[in-house]
């Protein structure tokens, strides 16, 4: 498998904390924020990758 020209559409960066995730990607990073569907899962645009920054469910 040839892997070279492949690109990165979304990462998911687990938090503990959602509301403080949110705050750090959004107000600290200053990423802009597509959506959000709380508590769970927020998405945000860091050039041209999707972040989704949420609860891992390790269950």
């Amino acid at each position: 498998m040839d892997l070279s020209n492949a690109s990165i559409g979304q990462l998911m960066i687990p938090v503990d904390n959602y509301d403080r995730g949110v705050a750090f990607y959004r107000d600290t990073l200053g990423l802009p924020l597509l959506f959000a569907a709380a508590p769970q899962m927020a998405f945000f645009m860091c050039g041209p990758v999707r972040l989704l920054s949420g609860h891992a469910q390790l269950e």
